[in-house]
This record gives C-alpha cells, structure tokens and sequence, in this order.
C-alpha cells in the first residue's frame, strides 16, 4: 500500500462508475479533510480583505486565513495556541482580533443563539441507500488501484 492514498484523489475517483454529483461532492470533502488535517488553509472565497485592527495593527489575507484555520482546531479561549498557529501574531493580537470579531458579531445582530442551532440532520432512508450504492462501488476499486500504485 502506498503512504499516500492515491486512490483517494480525483483523478482515481474520475474513473470510478459513481454519480458525477456523488463524485464532486467525494472529492471536495476529501480536499477538505486533507486541508484541515495537514494545517494548510484552503483559499476561502471570496479571499479575504486585508485589514487594521488598532491597537494591535494590520492583518494579511493569508494572517486571517490561518487565524481561521487555526480557530477551527483550537478553541476561541485559547488565542495562545491560535497564535503559535499563525506565527506572526502574538498572543494579545488574537484576542484583540477575536474581540473585535466578537463586538462585530453581537453589534450587527448576526449572531444566532445557540438554542436556535439544530445539532445534526437526520439522513433519509434513501440518502442512506444512495450513499451505501456509492460507496460500495469506490470499497469495490480500491485493491485494485491500491496495486496499481504499488507498482
């Protein structure tokens, strides 16, 4: 077997007798995982804006692109961590940013109350079908293409 899971890129699930949707929708969640699995931000669209946050100063698209990448692993009560994440922020500079995203947040009343958050969809019975349909055909591929790359 191979260290990387070849057979888990699109070019591989390209091939496969899938869904065309059941394939785009395989290979984003894929590039998701990896992106947030390996620490390396996916672009965010639209990009970020550069902005300046006083009195901590500005802040690149790339600095708030790893900020959110970095808030997704780590808890907003730990700017520490989020910082180490970025590098090129202190400590003092992530609370200040997560203040103002925070006081932005309540001021303009996007904010929704966590009792209005549904926890979880349940799934149809269907949907279910669909997705076990699929998924077994890419289960069934996978030795083969895992020899193929062995080679």
């Amino acid at each position: 077997m191979p260290d990387t899971d070849e057979y888990l890129k699109p070019s591989f699930l390209a091939v496969l007798d899938t869904d065309a949707n059941y394939t785009e929708h395989l290979t984003a969640h894929i590039s998701a995982t990896h992106h947030h699995l390996t620490g390396a931000p996916e672009p965010p669209v639209p990009a970020y804006a550069p902005s300046f946050h006083p009195p901590t100063g500005y802040w690149t698209a790339t600095e708030k692109a790893l900020f959110f990448h970095a808030l997704s692993a780590h808890s907003r009560l730990h700017p520490d961590l989020i910082a180490a994440s970025i590098a090129t922020k202190s400590t003092a500079d992530v609370a200040v940013y997560l203040s103002f995203l925070r006081s932005s947040t309540t001021s303009s009343g996007a904010a929704i109350a966590h009792d209005l958050q549904t926890a979880a969809h349940e799934a149809s019975a269907a949907l279910v079908a669909i997705e076990e349909k699929q998924s077994a055909r890419i289960c069934a591929a996978e030795p083969a293409c895992a020899q193929e790359t062995d080679h």
